[in-house]
Order: structure tokens, then sequence, then C-alpha cells
């Protein structure tokens, strides 16, 4: 059978999905502002992985702030 991939966001349970024959998959996931911490694990049958070492995502839609102090008003 092919392996159950579980995806843990944040240390939580986010997703699962099914790896293909050779092991690959791809999920969507909805990033939360800041950082998104990402691991995952896989099962098959009774067989278990380890979690995998935890990578992170940092989402930022805020607009930054600009503040132009050269040239001055009227000056080239």
């Amino acid at each position: 059978p092919k392996a159950k991939v579980y995806l843990l966001k944040n240390g939580s349970a986010d997703k699962t999905v099914d790896a293909d024959d050779s092991g690959n998959f791809s999920v969507d996931v909805t990033l939360e502002q800041g950082e998104n911490h990402f691991s995952a694990y896989a099962k098959s049958g009774e067989l278990e992985s380890a979690v995998s070492q935890q990578f992170i995502t940092i989402f930022d839609n805020q607009k930054p702030d600009i503040e132009i102090t050269e040239p001055t008003d009227n000056q080239t």
C-alpha cells in the first residue's frame, strides 16, 4: 500500500495525503502571519517513519513603511 504522509504545522496535525509510488507528495497549506513551522512523517501499514526535520516558512503580507529622507522638498 502507498504511504500516508502526515503534515504537522506549528506542532499540530494539519493535513494527511497519500504519497505516490516513488514516495513523492504535495499538499496545499494555508499560511498564518509570521512563522509557520512544518514537519512530516509517513505511515505505511505498521511501519512509521521518524518525524522529519522542521522547516520554517515566514509569511508577511504587511506593506513596509518607507520614509524618503533625500532629496528633501524642492531639492534636486
